[in-house]
C-alpha cells in the first residue's frame, strides 16, 4: 500500500485496520482526515474499513496557526 506517497507493507500494521495505521504513524485520531483510494472515509465508518495491499492512503492533519 501506499502512505502519503511512501510504499507500506500490511506487515508493517498490528491489523489491517485504520486504527494499526494511525498508531503506526503516531498520529492522534482527533485532527486527522483519511482518504483511501481517492475517497474519503467518514470517522464513523474508520472501525469498518480493512486495508489491503493495493490501498491508496492519504493522512490529511489539521493543524492550527493564526
Amino acid at each position: 500500500m501506499k502512505v502519503n506517497g511512501e510504499e507500506r507493507s500490511l506487515a508493517d500494521l498490528k491489523s489491517p485496520d485504520i486504527g494499526s495505521l494511525l498508531e503506526l504513524y503516531g498520529i492522534k485520531p482527533a485532527g486527522v482526515a483519511i482518504e483511501i483510494n481517492g475517497q474519503v472515509i467518514p470517522r464513523q465508518k474508520w472501525t469498518d474499513v480493512k486495508l489491503n495491499g493495493e490501498d491508496r492512503i492519504e493522512l490529511i492533519r489539521f493543524v492550527g496557526g493564526g
